[in-house]
């Protein structure tokens, strides 16, 4: 596999349900995008962490991902402060003699909170099958209701009580629970729940392992998906784990992606052709994408990025600011934070979802017996620039927008074709992305804005 060493590379931010993966995806060939598309559906519970995809036009026969193994999962340090405010909880509510029944219940109540206290643990935990979830949660148990009988009679019992029926100054009683069991928790063997939780660790390496293979000395490993033989058994195994439900695997759990054990996470994938033919078609983009001074392949990386804040983009970005409205806390935070030395792309995706609104507002749903009427194209371009204009009024005033040197492309777009408004196709999204970024690189030939 030949790749340029220093390949383009495009960004892409923006919130979930934005459509950004759906479009990281779209420079794939056929056979490619068929797993790709699976990334962005909604019933998988995929990655939460950066996605490089390479697209390569020299590759034909699959799909290489390089990834390393992510071992920070269930840090065993904030594992362990859930666990102190958890105990610090349930004395204050009860004090020092509550019902160990009662204390079981909500015991194995937070236990199952703690696993899924943020998105990737919870996805981490969902690789696990059911019996394995079983196991671990009653290593906690035994241990921590083992703690409570052996040390219920001792001075820091006491001392809890003490505090729970004082009124303390400054300070509110469960914080002061917290700080003194956590004291005491740290001078306890705790050597049980670090073992249950690094024997959780290798069960999960070994489902990794079962999908990558070790590459290089750096803690490096692959896996490849071979068109060919997706088929077999093996390959089966490996596409349902990186991007099936798997809930037909039964090493795993039930819709939770491998890709959430991995880190630096690479896609080398085969160009699309269309788009082969596109940098072909123009002397300046065979330079930019070339993957060496013959021309005989061009490659191009796309970053899709889970990073919001302090990000440095040294080459193009592309903002997705959807048609329809949704939660603009990423936006918010990139476009106050984030620093780009290059062109930016601001792309209204949901343009199918807008159009389908926009007729269904000019049909009369009890008039039955007369065909419904579409608007015509005209109109509906005259009432997407007054949406675009209330979607992106705020984006284009920000420093981000601003305060770039650069060219700033506002570009409305549809992942599935339309014949209402087939300039905003897939293609000629990309057409403008590709002679932007040629415009960009050929000397910074820049000039001003290119809004609506």
């Amino acid at each position: 596999m030949k790749v340029k060493q220093n390949t383009p590379t495009i960004t892409i931010l923006g919130e979930k349900c934005s459509g950004k993966t759906s479009f990281a995806c779209t420079l794939a060939s056929p056979k490619a995008y068929k797993y790709l598309r699976l990334l962005s559906e909604g019933f998988l519970r995929s990655s939460v962490q950066e996605r490089k995809f390479v697209y390569s036009s020299t590759l034909n026969d699959g799909i290489f991902v390089f990834v390393k193994f992510d071992d920070g999962m269930f840090n065993t340090d904030d594992f362990m402060t859930f666990i102190i405010k958890m105990y610090a909880s349930v004395l204050v509510h009860y004090g020092v003699n509550f019902y160990m029944k009662t204390f079981e219940a909500e015991l194995l109540d937070y236990l199952k909170h703690i696993t899924c206290f943020d998105e990737r643990t919870s996805n981490q935990f969902d690789l696990l099958t059911d019996d394995e979830q079983s196991i671990f949660y009653q290593s906690m148990l035994d241990f921590i209701i083992n703690f409570t009988k052996t040390n219920r009679e001792a001075y820091i019992f006491s001392k809890v009580e003490k505090y729970c029926a004082e009124e303390t100054k400054n300070k509110d009683k469960i914080v002061c629970v917290k700080e003194l069991l956590s004291d005491f928790i740290e001078k306890s063997d705790c050597s049980k729940i670090f073992n249950s939780i690094s024997e959780l660790k290798k069960i999960l390496f070994n489902k990794f392992s079962k999908i990558f293979g070790c590459w290089g000395t750096n803690g490096d490993y692959y896996a490849c998906i071979n068109f060919d033989s997706d088929s077999d058994s093996d390959t089966n195994f490996l596409i349902n784990s990186l991007f099936g439900t798997n809930s037909s695997n039964s090493d795993f759990g039930k819709y939770a992606s491998l890709e959430n054990l991995c880190k630096d996470i690479t896609y080398h994938v085969p160009m699309n052709k269309g788009i082969v033919e596109l940098i072909k078609g123009d002397t300046r983009l065979m330079e930019i994408f070339s993957q060496d001074e013959d021309y005989n392949g061009y490659s191009l990386t796309l970053v899709d990025s889970n990073k919001t804040k302090g990000i440095e983009v040294n080459g193009p970005l592309i903002l997705f600011n959807p048609l329809s409205q949704v939660n603009r806390t990423v936006l918010a935070e990139v476009q106050n934070t984030c620093s780009v030395k290059g062109p930016i792309f601001i792309l209204n995706s949901m343009l199918d979802i807008f159009i389908s609104e926009c007729n269904s507002k000019n049909i009369d749903i009890f008039d039955l017996d007369i065909y419904a009427e579409y608007l015509s194209s005209d109109v509906l371009q005259e009432m997407l620039k007054e949406r675009q204009r209330l979607v992106n009024d705020d984006l284009l005033k920000t420093e981000l927008i601003r305060g770039c040197k650069d060219y700033v492309t506002v570009l409305p777009y549809s992942l599935k074709p339309l014949k209402e408004l087939p300039e905003y196709s897939l293609l000629n999204t990309w057409t403008i992305i590709l002679n932007e970024y040629a415009r960009y690189d050929n000397g910074r030939e820049l000039s001003g804005m290119n809004l609506f």
